[in-house]
């Protein structure tokens, strides 16, 4: 995105929320608004709808020209790939140009600008951008069509999700592992201190339990750790024997991680636990890139997008390792129903 092409609706415009409403400059507190500074912008998503640049208002079918001082920049790049700030004007604060309603009329019949939304028919005040699939749609058709896109990969890859799992649960040998973590209050500094314990709960690919272990990770001296955690030895133990000959399947990376640190720290190491292999990071929704974790694998199964954003959302924790055996047991589903 250029300065040049800076004219009619830009990518991202759809994104914006204006939250000044009818788009008035805002007074600074104990000033008034020709004293407020310009905000900075990055992605047109953040602009709100009552800035626009200066090719924007001449480029309107009744065009305006700016009457006020700059409000906003957003960071762009020049015709030469040069970083650059692009200044913003209030539409509130912009004036009529001084074509004539007979001038911008015959204007229009000589103009090949098209401004007639092909989907719901909206006439815009900027020049509608073509497409890929070569239609030009107003903002709401726009994000709305980005939405079918994203839905429709979604759609897609929720089956390949369905393969993994289903292949994963039916290979067997698997620790489906949920670690709660019983943080220590912090320090009067504000420092954190190490965990005071952790309840480690283990299935394996049937939902069957191997282990449900609260283990102590504070020192000998540490107050408040919960009743009923076993010393670090007999913890290590307890899950060593369940973790034996099987791959741990994670709700996220660092899930077993802060455990296996403070236990080896305590001088009672975990033996090593291989991990099953995950499916690959995918590029999905928005641009965002998504990792193979199970969070981020049962957010793209779930497929359910903000519908202020169109992102996707991050779900909740299952809480437990039987309930994240569960989950799995779901997106293998659409294997067997798609076979």
């Amino acid at each position: 995105m250029t300065v040049g092409e800076l004219t009619g609706i830009q990518p991202g415009q759809d994104e914006r929320e204006d939250v000044r409403g009818a788009g008035e400059p805002v007074a600074a507190a104990g000033g008034n608004a020709s004293e407020q500074e310009p905000t900075d912008y990055f992605r047109w998503s953040d602009v709100p709808f009552s800035l626009a640049c200066r090719s924007q208002l001449a480029k309107a079918d009744l065009p305006r020209e700016p009457g006020g001082p700059v409000r906003g920049y957003l960071k762009t790049s020049d015709w030469r790939g040069k970083k650059d700030w692009l200044p913003l004007f209030a539409v509130s604060e912009s004036v009529p140009t001084g074509a004539t309603g007979g001038q911008l009329a015959a204007a229009e019949r000589r103009s090949s600008a098209v401004r007639e939304c092909g989907e719901c028919g909206a006439r815009c005040q900027q020049p509608l951008h073509e497409r890929d699939d070569g239609r030009h749609l107003c903002l709401m058709c726009g994000k709305i069509a980005r939405v079918r896109e994203r839905q429709a990969q979604l759609r897609e890859r929720r089956g390949e999700l369905a393969v993994w799992a289903r292949q994963l649960l039916d290979a067997g040998g698997l620790a489906i592992v949920w670690v709660t973590v019983h943080e220590a209050p912090l320090t009067p500094g504000g420092r954190r201190r190490p965990p005071l314990a952790a309840r480690v709960h283990v299935v394996d690919e049937a939902g069957q339990r191997l282990a449900d272990v609260l283990v102590r990770l504070a020192g000998p001296r540490a107050a408040g750790v919960p009743e009923g955690a076993l010393p670090a030895d007999e913890g290590v133990a307890a899950l060593d024997a369940a973790f034996s000959g099987r791959r741990a399947v994670l709700w996220t990376d660092g899930g077993l991680e802060t455990v296996t640190a403070r236990l080896a720290a305590l001088g009672h190491p975990l033996e090593p636990v291989e991990r099953v292999r995950r499916p690959v990071t995918w590029n999905g929704p928005g641009g965002g890139s998504w990792s193979g974790q199970v969070r981020d694998c049962l957010a793209q199964w779930r497929g359910e997008l903000r519908p202020d954003t169109g992102e996707l959302l991050v779900p909740w924790p299952p809480g437990t390792a039987d309930r994240l055996w569960l989950a799995l047991a779901r997106i293998a589903a659409g294997a067997a129903e798609d076979g």
